[in-house]
Formats: C-alpha cells, structure tokens, sequence
C-alpha cells in the first residue's frame, strides 16, 4: 500500500488548577507515495479533528473518557 507506517501517541495530563486537561498529540507517518506538503497536512488535520471530536463527544456523554477508549492503543 502507499501507508508504509503510522505511528502515534496522545498524552493526556491535568493541568494543575485540576479542573481541565492538556491534550498532546504526537504523529509520525511514513508514505511510499511522494504527496504535497499540503495534501499530507490537509488529510491529518482532518482526521484529528475527527478524532478530538470524538474524544469530546465521550466525554461529554460519560463525563469521562470510557474504559477501552484510554487502553486504545
């Protein structure tokens, strides 16, 4: 395929009044495919918005994130 390797990681940690969290998201992807610049930025922000919304969305509903959405990896 074109996707030769994706890998990342998300780091939640509490900010020290205690009441929110610092998200960070850290993504390395390796392509066969030679792509603009913008293409390659284009397709990963959309997908994070994705996936922020969706973390949003979990924990708006439980007020916390679920079980098998923290052990995702």
């Amino acid at each position: 395929g074109d996707l030769r390797s994706l890998v990342g990681t998300w780091n939640l940690m509490p900010v020290s009044s205690g009441k929110g969290t610092v998200l960070v998201y850290h993504a390395e992807i390796g392509l066969d495919l030679p792509l603009p610049a913008f293409m390659i930025h284009s397709a990963i922000v959309n997908s994070l918005t994705t996936a922020l919304l969706s973390l949003k969305q979990e924990v708006v509903q439980n007020g916390r994130l679920n079980e098998n959405v923290r052990n995702a990896r």
